[in-house]
């Protein structure tokens, strides 16, 4: 709870700039519109402290740190590959057999996303036109 407050008062009880979205780097030191003393913060906790934090962020209502830990998260996806993912503690209930056909369908997934946006992005634009021409 005490983090909370110290944001908060760190930020004067306003919340803090948007940050933009998508984030323009992995590396949140290189986004200007984050506070340097919130990027310091949010780099010392691990991914679980973080999904924690951002839950209780949510309860209380906080949008700036609600927007600071999603940034957060957001760039360790972006940054790591799938299998520092994996070592990160995450469960996959998938078997051997189903990892093994995500990987074949997805296979940017192995490497690092950055870059991938932009193929993501067009496909969603793809499906939205398909749902407009459908209807």
């Amino acid at each position: 709870m005490q983090e909370f407050v110290d944001f908060c008062v760190r930020h004067k009880f306003v919340n803090p700039p948007n940050i933009p979205k998508p984030l323009p780097d992995a590396d949140l030191t290189k986004v200007s519109e984050i506070d340097p003393v919130d990027v310091i913060y949010v780099n010392s906790k691990s991914l679980n402290d973080k999904v924690s934090l951002l839950w209780d962020a949510d309860y209380l209502v906080l949008f700036g740190m609600i927007e600071l830990l999603s940034a957060s998260i957001a760039s360790f996806f972006r940054s790591s590959e799938f299998k520092e993912i994996k070592q990160e503690g995450l469960e996959l209930d998938m078997t051997p057999d189903e990892e093994e056909e995500l990987l074949k369908a997805y296979p940017w997934i192995k490497t690092t996303t950055c870059g991938k946006y932009a193929d993501i992005s067009e496909d969603l634009k793809n499906i939205e036109k398909q749902k407009r021409d459908s209807t």
